[in-house]
């Protein structure tokens, strides 16, 4: 019982710090888009 909740555990932190790598990563991405649109927003007009 002890080494199965000990696995689970394990498991949702393995899981939480990939979600949250994945959130940053988005982020990362969402602020870069952002960046280029207004650029080219800028450029266009």
């Amino acid at each position: 019982m002890g080494d199965g909740a000990n696995l689970v555990t394990t498991r949702t932190a393995v899981d939480l710090l990939k979600i949250h790598r994945g959130v940053m990563v988005q982020r990362k991405k969402t602020n870069s888009n952002a960046l280029a649109g207004e650029l080219k927003y800028y450029t266009e007009t």
